[in-house]
């Protein structure tokens, strides 16, 4: 052992197996967290979770016992929760290691947690709860979209639904005006009418968003769309909780054949 101070003390290095830690509300989500110890003794360092609530993450081994030079891994537990009671979106994570023999050593490390059960990435983000929608014809179901300016520039951004008669859709914001890094949430409203056309089954639509500045790119995100059987039981609206990720993101010709209005 060395006895020089400036040797002993060293701060614990970590890192996560990923700065983005994917999660679907109401799941649970494991990630891990690596904790090297470079002081010159064995230590017991603490870890813990700062910018999203406490009820959301639970860590395995909250206190660690690392030996000098040896890297541990320790394990986080992300759990939302359900859709109904989060928006999606993306949360600042924090992760903190401080030395239990020496505290002013400690370590932290960055990573954005992205709550949503469909996300697309790229220069327009989109970010959806469900991608899985029931309702019952005559009825109304809202659908929230969280859209993402992740490009260098402000920008309006069209929403647009193919897959179903234009009739009925409806939204309170068909354009969005987003500076550089801003988010902004839009809510779909899906009214099919009772009738022939509302038929019961399952019915793939996609809700695609659209730059004005750049027509040709925009975000897309395929859907389903269940309507029960007449003799369902089940009365007015509910979003199912089944996943089924299926986004793209990829560069779309203008003009598409619904747009809200």
């Amino acid at each position: 052992m060395t006895d020089d101070p400036l040797q002993a003390k060293q701060p614990p290095l970590v890192r996560l197996v990923s700065k983005e830690i994917k999660a679907l509300p109401g799941g649970v989500t494991r990630t891990s967290l690596f904790i090297t110890n470079q002081g010159q003794a064995e230590d017991f360092f603490e870890v813990s979770a700062q910018g999203i609530p406490l009820a959301w993450v639970s860590i395995a081994t909250p206190v660690v016992r690392i030996s000098a030079g040896e890297e541990k891994e320790v394990q986080l537990n992300i759990q939302p929760p359900p859709p109904e009671q989060v928006q999606a979106g993306r949360f600042p994570l924090v992760i903190r290691v401080v030395s239990q023999a020496n505290p002013e050593e400690h370590a932290e490390v960055e990573a954005a947690l992205v709550l949503a059960a469909l996300a697309v990435e790229g220069r327009i983000g989109l970010l959806m709860e469900t991608n899985q929608f029931a309702v019952t014809p005559g009825e109304r179901i809202s659908i929230p979209v969280l859209v993402l300016n992740q490009g260098l520039e402000e920008d309006s951004f069209r929403l647009a639904v193919e897959g179903i008669p234009a009739g009925w859709i409806s939204t309170a914001s068909p354009v969005l005006r987003l500076a550089p890094g801003e988010k902004r949430e839009a809510t779909l409203i899906i009214s099919p009418p009772r009738g022939p056309q509302s038929r019961a089954g399952r019915t793939p639509f996609q809700i695609k968003i659209i730059s004005q500045m750049m027509p040709d790119q925009g975000a897309s995100a395929s859907c389903t769309g269940s309507r029960p059987l007449p003799h369902d039981s089940t009365q007015g609206l509910r979003r199912t909780r089944s996943i089924s990720s299926n986004a793209s993101c990829s560069t779309m010709a203008a003009g598409l054949r619904k747009p809200i209005t």
